[in-house]
């Protein structure tokens, strides 16, 4: 059921029942089975159209299930009532555009300058007069143009695009045991409290509660017509609790900014060889802490504490050469330090390094005789396309406790190189054929693993 009252107003409900019909089954009375399973889904969505410079919306979705199976009773005799699952998640989104709130403060006043003169001075040399006089820079000298407040903020806003910001709030319950069905405010998630008497039996699902607040903001910088920064920032709190334990989540992900250089194929050197090329690079920095609370209301005592940078990719470089060959090159680098709090406490350090080679090539027979391998004289009616991915990563892992030093855990190297060819038969079918050589390596046993593996594939596609 979807209504829409206005434009910037909609709502969505669904509902989805399932009875066993092999069970309290009497058309005859409206009986129609017992029921076993309830799913119902809610959505409220705004989205006001009030500002030209800020788009908002605000959205509020839940979901209900409900399990009333009597298979899941099993050979109990007692009654073990229903399993509940209940969702809500409440979100605002923000999109600020600079350009539209500031633009009309940064357009140049054409009349700052002008010196007033009489009118019959003015239509006696036809107007002339007044042109020639915005022309002419202010006698008593100013500001040079190019620092005009005025023109330094409107290139300002030509760089900077679209502010976006999020936030949004999940409340995740399960509980188990219930006699009978939740009051509706549960059901739509306005409420925590069931309301309703629980089983005495014991159930194999355990209660629990979560909730997760996050907020997040990302924008982009042109800093010219081939170079764009996008900085953004991401915060994340999530504190879940059972019968058993309870924790405190946070993660923090600053700074994040992502680099992307186009247009390099005008390059010296480049542009003889090269139809386009670009360049990009991502950073990451990201701290999380997990936590245990003491007691309702009271502080958090720290589980554990880890820092990561990532740079995914470190840099990935893209080319089509001129010829129809396309190459790229790709490499990220990992690395975390997650230290424990625990017990005697210690220390986890992981570096991550993969660099990947990528080279593809299409080619268009146009109906010429091939001799390929075994078969003499193939003529091919449609692309031949061919690849090939050679890849070099380097995984280490060490671990300390307490302030000995960390001692590795971990520490492998591998190579592969995957060729890869496929071709178009029909318009149905599509096969293709691959080999991979791969070579691993255990820098702390001293063992070396080589395999070689090859497959064929294919594809049919019924239209």
């Amino acid at each position: 059921l979807s209504l829409r009252p206005w434009k910037s107003l909609s709502t969505d409900y669904d509902l989805s029942i399932k009875r066993d019909l092999r069970t309290n089954l009497d058309p005859a009375k409206l009986r129609f089975g017992n029921e076993v399973n309830r799913s119902q889904t809610a959505k409220l969505s705004f989205e006001p159209d009030l500002l030209r410079w800020l788009k908002q919306s605000y959205s509020y979705r839940t979901q209900y299930r409900e399990n009333n199976d009597p298979k899941l009773r099993g050979a109990a005799t007692e009654d073990l009532g229903r399993n509940v699952n209940s969702d809500a998640t409440s979100e605002a989104k923000f999109t600020l555009e600079l350009s539209r709130l500031l633009g009309s403060w940064v357009q140049p006043r054409k009349t700052e300058n002008k010196r007033e003169k009489p009118k019959d001075e003015s239509e006696k040399n036809g107007g002339k007069a007044d042109e020639e006089q915005e022309e002419l820079p202010d006698a008593k000298g100013g500001i040079p143009e190019f620092l005009s407040p005025h023109l330094l903020l409107g290139k300002v806003l030509d760089a900077v695009g679209p502010v976006t910001a999020s936030w949004s709030r999940t409340e995740k319950s399960a509980v188990s045991g219930l006699l009978d069905r939740p009051v509706w405010a549960y059901q739509f998630g306005i409420s925590d409290d069931p309301e309703v008497e629980m089983s005495s039996a014991t159930t194999t699902q355990t209660d629990a509660r979560s909730t997760s607040n996050r907020a997040q903001w990302a924008t982009s910088l042109n800093l010219s017509s081939n170079l764009s920064l996008k900085p953004k920032y991401n915060y994340e709190h999530t504190f879940s609790q059972s019968s058993s334990r309870s924790e405190d989540t946070r993660s923090q992900t600053f700074p994040a900014i992502g680099l992307r250089l186009s247009g390099l194929e005008r390059w010296p050197l480049l542009n003889l060889m090269v139809r386009s090329s670009s360049l990009s690079s991502n950073y990451e920095r990201k701290w999380s802490r997990r936590g245990a609370p003491e007691g309702e209301g009271e502080r958090i005592e720290p589980l554990s504490e880890e820092t990561a940078h990532n740079f995914s990719p470190l840099f990935a470089w893209s080319f089509q050469w001129k010829g129809d060959v396309g190459s790229s090159l790709r490499a990220t680098w990992k690395r975390s330090e997650r230290e424990d709090f625990r017990g005697s406490g210690g220390t986890t350090e992981k570096r991550d390094f993969d660099l990947t080679a990528s080279i593809d090539y299409r080619f268009e027979p146009k109906g010429r005789r091939l001799n390929l391998l075994f078969w003499k004289n193939v003529q091919l009616r449609s692309h031949l396309d061919l690849s090939m991915d050679i890849s070099y990563k380097h995984n280490y892992q060490a671990h300390g406790v307490g302030g000995e030093k960390a001692v590795p855990r971990d520490d492998r190297t591998t190579w592969s190189i995957k060729p890869n060819a496929s071709y178009r038969f029909s318009n149905t079918f599509t096969g293709g054929a691959k080999i991979e050589v791969r070579r691993a390596r255990n820098n702390l046993r001293e063992r070396i693993d080589n395999s070689i593996e090859v497959g064929v594939w294919g594809e049919i596609r019924l239209n």
